[in-house]
């Protein structure tokens, strides 16, 4: 959805949520684009998305989600060590 969302403003050329009402993705039924719109055009969504990238920004260190080929298990031993 992030990248939904990123074309949507890229095409409106604004970051207001209303204009991305008519430029939602193809594979989407349009009352549900214009109903995710509303969702985070709200008061409510914006609070808690600038909420979590003030958590991210004061705490860099535990946003460290690394997997790949190594196990969570090795991952730990060597942040441990």
């Amino acid at each position: 959805m992030y990248n939904v969302r990123r074309n949507a403003e890229r095409v409106c050329a604004s970051t207001d949520k209303n204009q991305w009402k008519e430029h939602g993705p193809v594979w989407m039924r349009k009352e549900y684009w214009i109903e995710l719109c509303a969702i985070w055009g709200g008061e409510k969504w914006n609070k808690n998305s600038i909420k979590a990238k003030e958590n991210r920004a004061a705490h860099p260190e535990a946003n460290v989600h690394t997997s790949g080929s190594v196990s969570f298990a090795t991952h730990k031993a060597r942040l441990e060590s």
